[in-house]
């Protein structure tokens, strides 16, 4: 696959992708409904444990993602600038 982006570009990207992340960290799960049952009380709040494990996996994933796309944006910026000044 074949890209191509500018450094502004890049850096909007990595933006986007950042904002993702803290839009992930603001999801709310619900509070376990009122269950008579102990054993499905448990696994209702088990259950929600892991959504909330995962929800702040992702949010790292994304995080990672944008840190990886500023690295990129850094790059880029250094060989625009290289092409600029015809080395």
């Amino acid at each position: 696959m074949h890209l191509d982006a500018d450094t502004d570009a890049v850096g909007r990207v990595a933006d986007v992708v950042r904002q993702a992340a803290a839009d992930v960290g603001t999801v709310g799960l619900p509070a376990a409904p009122p269950c008579e049952d102990r054993g499905a009380a448990d696994a209702i709040s088990a259950l929600l444990m892991v959504c909330e494990e995962q929800l702040e996996a992702v949010a790292g994933l994304l995080r990672s993602g944008a840190a990886l796309l500023e690295t990129a944006r850094h790059d880029y910026s250094r060989a625009e600038t290289r092409a600029v000044a015809g080395r």
